[in-house]
């Protein structure tokens, strides 16, 4: 517990350092965010760091003082005039990473209606990931947090409209608890 889970290596660097790297290899985000709470000095020096060996600029979201949770982030924070990706950087998959970039583009062809679309992987049969179930066409039809038996376990990445920003509630922290739940229901 002495430090961030996102700076923990693999294959010898930081996930958080694979997640940047593959965000700005994309080329396709204008800007990039880190929500810093647990750790949050630790992290931010890393991040200066980063900065300072690659030039790439990284807007840090400090929430020491009040943690906003994944859905109160985007609630304060999200540009809803803009697409966007969310990702929890203390996941990690090489796949998902090394085809980032082509799941933005898959996005980004996607009709302006679909409002949002979830990364997803082969569940460990252990239950330890949310489980998110599919219709035929691909579409969300339960999700549940931390549960058995799913047909696929959440990447911890979502792709979204900038509208579906507007579909946040001020009081709602945790989109994997609260959000997509209740999104799903409507």
């Amino acid at each position: 517990n002495w430090v961030q889970k996102c700076l923990l290596t693999v294959g010898g660097k930081p996930m958080l350092e694979w997640w940047l790297d593959a965000a700005f290899d994309s080329e396709m985000f204008r800007k990039v965010f880190v929500n810093v709470h647990h750790h949050a000095d630790q992290v931010q020096e890393w991040l200066i760091g980063y900065e300072n060996r690659t030039g790439r600029y990284v807007h840090v979201i400090d929430e020491r003082d009040s943690l906003l949770g994944t859905a109160g982030t985007l609630y304060v924070h999200g540009e809803r005039s803009s697409d966007f990706m969310s990702a929890y950087t203390d996941t990690f998959s090489w796949k998902l990473l090394s085809d980032l970039r082509y799941f933005v583009k898959l996005w980004k062809q996607q009709k302006n209606e679909v409002m949002g679309g979830l990364i997803g992987f082969k569940p460990p049969e252990d239950g330890s990931a949310s489980a998110i179930d599919t219709d035929a066409l691909g579409r969300v039809i339960a999700f549940r947090e931390k549960a058995e038996g799913g047909s696929v376990a959440w990447a911890g990445v979502l792709f979204s409209r900038g509208t579906f920003l507007s579909m946040l509630r001020a009081d709602e922290k945790d989109l994997a608890h609260e959000t997509l739940p209740r999104l799903k229901r409507h």
